[in-house]
């Protein structure tokens, strides 16, 4: 039965850190991640010109990028259990990464591998022989695999697919339990490398649930040439079909008792964003539907179009799960929240890592079947608690999630709160599911004095409809707990709502038919200025109220401005305005003289800033200038506001990508990773030797390309004459961060 029991005050704030101590029986996470380590072979063909010079460019620099993302792998160990990589071709790469992370990861598949020749003899006839001949042994399949020590490999119920087949053919992994089939079907540079799908078994040695893992990289399209190859994916598809069922005939009878599992993961390359006939074909009907599902898709929101690949701007990485999703009653395993994890976005892939957290299903266990929370028909607040004798409200394993869908009618100020220290809430918008919209207050809120029950809030200024996500404090927490959730009715000054750029925000003042202690007449929002621009520019703040009427007034009230800021005005369109400098802060009181003889009065408020926030991504170069001299050397120049600034500061910076993309971090060779502007921000790129002092041909401007949201990532484009480079940036209108208490 849940604790009913009044929790100190002291207690409410988190006491302690969310690290954990091991894998706990039930919890998986697991992720997917397109590596792009690529061999000198795929960088520098040797049936291409100026072979020798590529490969003296490219020396060492998969080898950082091994370093780079095994160091990023350990500082998320914590959230990633198994890995699984694709495209990790270049053998020092392989090496980099079994050796940095074996000692977390000791369970490894290394290398999988088979001699081209033998392997794509039939693909090269018809003229392609020279190339066949020049790459000896072509490309092994790219696929590597980590696991914690917490997990060992069994063996194969079935061993016909067990890898290696012949002496020409390799295995490199610390179990030889790994089934591998090669896809026999290939098309366009996809016949250069082994591509196949493969399988493990690993147990974890608490629980002994074990978990079936299916890893490849399928057949890629070529968009920029027109080629797309469904048909090629259909085969491999059946591949895969045919590995699983051969492989362990009995594990279709043992997933429903949750005692075994089966995840198929990688990068797939089936479109799903723009065009999903493929994606309808194979996972909405036949063996990829009725006996796994796309995790995606069937558990999240249907509206978080996160892509993976960049380049494509399509979502191409899949994990796949079995048995169906969890239903009450069942002992499934719940797929209960998918990710795209931010810090693996600005490497030197072009995908995007997927992930996914596993564990035992119940109540409200991913977004897809989230508890609805209806504000609209509840205006003081919804307590979610228990329902007879359903405890909907339980993290009843360590490393469970509960969701919960908030439906209010109008944006506005949102208090949540729960009443235990043991868990923790996090909302997310339905379009984006990865990165937690930010509390606005920088301590947990409490109440000064309570009865039975005690909860710590936090305040949020959110949409009309969002997530709320509860979790234990530890990995290992499991807790009962009962959560509250609140709009904000403005109608005092302590009862104030919250404004941020971009967020409309919205009160109900009372009819006169409303009683007199009931009646509302006034609306309160409070305010805080954040940030100043680079060139030191304070921000101009305007706040337009619509729904006023003649007998409705707004006025700015107990204004404390930062001695930078101006005098407030008011402009022709009836918004009020102010030179705010950071730090300013105060309320707009809204206040009716005379209420409406018979119905309630809807006031909202859009407060904006012309202060934005770019976060500095990278500088890819798809396509070379001068491909056959070698390299760009190229630098930029930012116009932020009236101030010029370059990158690099002095010299060049030097890029090679005649058969791969080359990516720099530009934070890196800017100095800063976050520019702040109020007029307007201008990217331009230059070839070094193509350069005059006020040539400003090709400079665009951030607020030109058009914005998908108030917070979104951007591309700048240059097409040059055989040269194609772009700028990746995130601009926001506010940080996605605590304000003020």
């Amino acid at each position: 039965m849940k604790a009913l029991a009044t929790l100190a005050l002291a207690c409410l704030l988190p006491c302690v850190s969310a690290h954990a101590e091991g894998v706990p029986p039930g919890s998986l996470r697991i992720a997917t991640y397109n590596s792009y380590l690529l061999s000198p072979m795929f960088k520098c063909p040797p049936f291409e010109g100026l072979a020798v010079e590529c490969l003296g460019e490219v020396t060492g620099e998969t080898e950082q990028w091994a370093k780079t993302l095994a160091t990023e792998i350990l500082n998320h160990k914590e959230d990633l259990d198994v890995i699984v990589l694709n495209e990790v071709w270049d053998e020092d790469a392989k090496k980099i990464l079994a050796q940095r992370l074996a000692s977390v990861y000791p369970n490894q598949v290394r290398n999988i591998d088979a001699p081209l020749l033998t392997i794509r003899a039939s693909a090269f006839e018809g003229g392609a022989n020279a190339e066949v001949e020049a790459i000896p042994k072509g490309e092994d399949s790219g696929l590597m695999l980590f696991a914690k020590g917490d997990f060992e490999f069994v063996a194969l119920p079935e061993t016909r697919h067990r890898w290696p087949p012949d002496s020409a053919s390799e295995l490199d992994a610390t179990t030889p339990h790994v089934a591998f089939m090669l896809y026999e079907p290939c098309a366009d540079d996809d016949c250069l490398s082994a591509k196949g799908v493969a399988m493990v078994r690993l147990r974890h040695r608490n629980s002994e649930q074990i978990h079936n893992i299916v890893l490849t990289h399928m057949q890629a399209d070529y968009p920029d040439d027109g080629e797309f190859y469904a048909s090629t994916r259909l085969a491999q598809f059946k591949a895969v079909r045919k590995l699983i069922e051969q492989t362990h005939p009995q594990l279709p009878g043992r997933l429903p008792s949750g005692q075994e599992t089966l995840f198929f993961l990688g990068d797939l390359n089936v479109p799903y964003l723009e065009d999903r006939t493929e994606w309808d074909r194979r996972f909405t009907e036949g063996y990829f539907a009725n006996s796994m599902y796309e995790t995606a898709h069937f558990t999240s929101s249907n509206r978080d179009k996160q892509a993976t690949n960049e380049v494509d701007e399509e979502r191409l990485d899949y994990i796949l799960a079995a048995p169906t999703p969890w239903v009450p009653g069942s002992k499934h395993t719940c797929v209960q929240h998918v990710t795209y994890p931010v810090d693996f976005r600005n490497l030197e892939s072009d995908h995007f890592m997927v992930h996914a957290s596993i564990q035992s299903g119940f109540h409200h266990c991913s977004p897809s079947i989230a508890r609805r929370i209806d504000l609209e028909a509840n205006p003081s607040g919804v307590v979610v608690d228990r329902e007879g004798t359903t405890d909907v409200t339980r993290i009843h394993a360590p490393d469970a999630l509960q969701w919960f869908l908030v439906d209010a009618g109008e944006a506005g100020t949102f208090s949540i709160g729960r009443d235990s220290n043991d868990v923790r809430a996090e909302v997310y918008l339905p379009e984006d599911l990865t990165t937690p919209v930010s509390r606005y207050n920088k301590t947990l809120a409490t109440v000064p004095a309570c009865a039975r029950r005690c909860y710590g809030y936090d305040k949020f200024v959110l949409p009309a409809r969002f997530y709320v996500r509860v979790r234990g404090m530890l990995r290992t927490t499991q807790a009962n707990y009962s959560l509250h959730v609140r709009r904000h009715t403005c109608a005092t000054r302590e009862d104030a709502c919250l404004l941020v750029p971009g967020v409309r925000s919205s009160a109900k003042l009372s009819s006169a038919e409303t009683p007199a202690p009931s009646r509302q007449n006034e609306a309160w929002f409070r305010f805080n200025v954040v940030g100043d621009a680079t060139s030191g520019k304070s921000q101009t703040v305007a706040f337009t109220t619509t729904g006023l009427g003649a007998q409705v007034k707004a006025k700015l009230m107990d204004l404390d401005l930062s001695n930078d800021s101006g005098t407030p005005k008011t402009n022709p369109d009836g918004s009020i305005s102010i030179l705010a400098g950071s730090g300013s802060k105060g309320y707009l009181r809204i206040r009716q003289e005379t209420p409406d003889p018979s119905q309630e009065r809807t006031i909202r408020v859009a407060y904006a800033s012309n202060l934005r926030f770019l976060t500095v991504g990278s500088l890819v170069c798809r396509d070379e200038t001068n491909p056959e001299l070698g390299s760009d050397d190229m630098f930029t120049r930012f116009t932020i506001d009236d101030e010029v600034r370059r990158a690099p500061a002095a010299g060049d910076k030097s890029f090679d990508c005649n058969n791969s993309s080359d990516t720099e971090d530009w934070s890196q060779i800017l100095g800063e990773k976050e520019l702040r502007y109020v007029d307007r921000l201008g990217v331009q790129l230059v070839e070094a030797d193509d350069t005059s002092a006020n040539d400003t041909s090709n400079r665009f401007f951030v607020d030109d390309v058009p914005p998908k949201r108030s917070g979104y990532d951007g591309k700048i484009k240059w097409n040059f004459s055989e040269g194609r480079y772009e700028f990746q940036f995130r601009l926001d209108r506010y940080r996605n961060e605590p304000v003020a208490d």
